[in-house]
Formats: structure tokens, C-alpha cells, sequence
């Protein structure tokens, strides 16, 4: 049985069902529960009598809280009186407690994306709001309140909703709430306008105009005009492109193999232009990706900057990476694509899995990829991608001189 000083950071690498025991204070102990939980407990004798005391859960209570517990616990056990078997004094933790032990937790389930999503959400809207509550005074007047001061935003405001939602729904499974308390249920969502923002061809020969002028005068990173690239002629959506591994590039086939996305696993059918983009790139020795960040051995993380200086050169002030997305799905639709086939390119979640990767053998489905590559390279004037990537990559592959090392953790 190893022993070791318990800290914050080693009981949250715990494995479900594991047990690590302090070796500060003997019969201290912390288990992580097969919900996620982490809960600390002393067990000791009263009298010769074992005794197993709960001293609460992580979130609740905190590691050093636990300890000083099982310490005055296990003084009185040796003086043979009994320990009080009372809950921690604070049962429903204030909500700035609980929120960093529901990303903690919770976020172990999540895909790490939708983990930084909700932690965004949460510590921007809510915190601000209701840091100095506990978990069960918040009341559907509270949350209403929060979302209603939202309006103006109502997609943002709506998604708030849900990221907290699933916060309270959790903190019920704790205890920490009553039963079907949750003070988010019956808040009336707003009404959301669905956007579908596509590319007039005026428009698309202005973007393609300012990708190949950045290019060659090396105003933007090599790799940041490539993922671009490659987002109008595949449709993918920006992080399926700037987590690209080399590993998922099956030039051959014609196909990348993506082992995760935000609908599962997905495989993307690649037309000639978007294999040119691939083509006019070079792999970097010790990185795995294909869209080389700042960092050594890292991918792209963000391209906010970069892509709004570009769109503003282009005059699109408005124009976002997910209208891209759009802009493909409306020239296939133009290429004569069903929406039945549209939705397997694009990687609907409606879609069937099986159907999603049986569409590379569908030879409908590789006319159409490659019928849209064509319409879209021709609204941009046909661009000549490997030429113009592999200069930009000889002459200023990164906006920065050196790549930045990593920091040591």
C-alpha cells in the first residue's frame, strides 16, 4: 500500500476506483468514485471499534480541509471518543467551488473542446453573478434573470443556458440540490435566426485575390493561408483542419480519416484542389501536423487574428471561417448534390455512422467532391495552390522568426 502527501494534483489523477492513502495522517485516504467524484475518507478505531467517516468530496471540501478533518477526527478516535459523523459544514458548496470541481470532473466526459466551452461560459456569465452562492440557493428567478440580460446575444445567451444546465443537472447527482431542482428548467430559450452566409462569386474572387497576395508578400503565415485553403474546397470545419495529424492523409484514396470530430469518427473525401493545398506543403521533422503552429511540435490553436486581418483586406468584414463551410455545401448543391449526399460530405450528426464511412466507394459522392472543387477554384479565378504555398513556405513559413519551444511544465 504506497502512501504519498495528498495534494490537489494527485488525487485528480486518479483513476476510477483507485485509492491513494496519506501519509501524513494515518487512515486518510482519498477514492475516486466510479461518477467522477473524488471523496476523501478516515477510517480509524473508537475503542477498538473501526470506524469509516466520510469527510466529503472534492468541490465540497478541499484537500488541506479534508486533512485538518481526519487529523481532529483521529485525535478524538485516540482519546476514545467518538468523531462526530456530521456532513461538512458547508453541504452545497458556494457556486465558485463547484464550478471548478463540475470542469473537473464532468469535463473527463466531454470532449475537451466542449470542456473549454463551458468553462468559458461559466466563469465569464455566471461566476460573475452568483460566485457568492451556494449551488442550492440559486433560483429559476436567478437564472432567468442572467439569461434575460443576455438578450442580446441570444445564441451566446442560450448556450450559457445549456453549459449551466448541465452544471446544476450534476450537482444534483452530488447531492447538492433537490431532486428535479434544477432552476434552469422552464427558463424559455430565445428564438434563434439560423445563419447561412455564402459566398457570392464577386465575393469568393476577393478572397481568393487576397489569400494569393498575402502569399506572396508574406503577410501571414504559410500555414494559416493553407488551412484556409483547405477549409473552402472540403467543407471541414476549422478544428477538423487545424488538428490535423499527417497520420490522417490517405492521399492515395483521396481521404482524410479524422479518429475523432465534433460528430465521432468521420472520413473526408478530398477533389484535386484540396490535395494540391496538402500537396504544397512539407512535413516538419518531430511534428505530427499538418498546420504547423508557433510552438515546437505543436498545430495551429488559433487563427482569429490572422483570418480577420484577411477578410478585412478582402472587404468581408463579416465573413466567418464557418461560412466557408457553408459556401461548400452551397456549390455542391450547384454541383447537382442531394442533401442526403451533402450531409455525409459535410459529416451531419444526423447522419448514419456506417453511411459516413461507406461514402468514400460512392461514386456519386466522388463526382460531386470533385464537381465543387472545380466550381470553387473557378469562382476564385482557379488558384494555383502548390506553387504559391511551397514560395510562401521557402520564403516566411511562420510570422514569427523563430518557433517559440515550449515551456517546460
Amino acid at each position: 500500500m504506497s502512501e504519498v502527501t495528498l495534494t490537489l494534483s494527485r488525487v485528480r489523477k486518479l483513476q476510477p476506483g483507485e485509492i491513494v492513502w496519506d501519509k501524513d495522517v494515518p487512515g486518510f485516504f482519498a477514492r475516486k468514485n466510479a461518477n467522477g467524484s473524488i471523496s476523501f475518507i478516515l477510517k480509524t478505531r473508537v475503542s477498538g471499534k473501526q470506524r469509516k467517516l466520510s469527510l466529503g468530496k472534492l468541490g465540497v471540501v478541499t484537500v488541506e480541509k479534508a486533512r485538518d478533518l481526519a487529523r481532529d477526527y483521529a485525535f478524538s478516535a485516540r482519546k476514545g471518543i467518538e468523531p462526530r459523523p456530521e456532513a461538512p459544514a458547508n453541504p452545497s458548496p458556494l457556486m465558485k467551488d463547484a464550478v471548478a470541481a463540475f470542469i473537473e470532473t464532468y469535463g473527463m466526459r466531454i470532449k475537451p473542446r466542449t470542456k473549454e466551452e463551458y468553462e468559458r461560459m461559466l466563469k465569464l456569465h455566471v461566476l460573475p453573478r452568483f460566485k457568492k452562492k451556494t449551488v442550492k440557493d440559486i433560483t429559476q428567478a436567478d437564472v432567468r434573470a442572467m439569461h434575460e440580460a443576455m438578450g442580446k446575444t441570444p445564441r451566446n445567451a442560450n448556450n450559457v443556458l445549456t453549459a449551466f444546465s448541465k452544471m446544476m443537472n450534476w450537482s444534483i447527482e452530488r447531492g447538492w440540490r433537490d431532486k428535479d431542482s434544477n432552476p434552469c428548467k422552464g427558463v424559455v430559450r430565445y428564438r434563434e435566426m439560423r445563419r447561412n452566409r455564402y459566398l457570392s462569386p464577386d465575393e469568393a474572387k476577393r478572397l481568393g485575390d487576397t489569400l494569393r497576395c498575402v502569399i506572396r508578400d508574406g503577410a501571414e503565415s504559410t500555414y494559416v493561408v493553407a488551412a484556409i485553403w483547405l477549409i473552402i474546397f472540403t467543407g471541414a470545419r476549422r478544428n477538423e483542419v487545424l488538428t490535423l495529424k499527417w497520420d490522417y492523409v490517405d492521399q492515395e484514396r483521396r481521404i482524410l480519416v479524422l479518429p475523432d470530430s465534433k460528430t465521432g469518427p468521420k472520413s473526408i473525401l478530398l477533389n484535386r484542389h484540396a490535395l494540391a493545398v496538402l500537396s504544397g506543403l512539407t512535413k516538419v521533422k518531430g511534428n505530427p501536423y499538418v498546420f504547423v503552429g508557433h510552438v515546437t511540435g505543436k498545430s495551429l490553436i488559433n487563427i482569429a487574428k490572422p483570418w480577420k486581418r484577411i477578410r478585412k483586406l478582402a472587404k468581408l468584414p463579416g465573413l466567418r471561417l464557418h461560412d466557408l463551410r457553408h459556401s461548400f455545401g452551397n456549390r455542391a448543391i450547384d454541383a447537382g448534390g442531394t442533401t442526403r449526399v451533402l450531409g455525409i460530405l459535410l459529416g451531419h450528426s444526423d447522419e448514419d455512422t456506417t453511411a459516413i464511412y461507406a461514402h468514400v466507394s460512392d461514386s456519386r459522392a466522388v463526382q460531386l467532391v470533385d464537381a465543387t472543387g472545380d466550381l470553387i477554384a473557378q469562382s476564385m479565378k482557379d488558384i494555383p495552390v502548390t506553387a504559391g504555398l511551397r514560395a510562401g513556405l521557402r520564403r516566411r513559413p511562420l510570422p514569427l522568426k523563430i518557433q517559440r519551444k515550449p515551456v517546460a511544465a
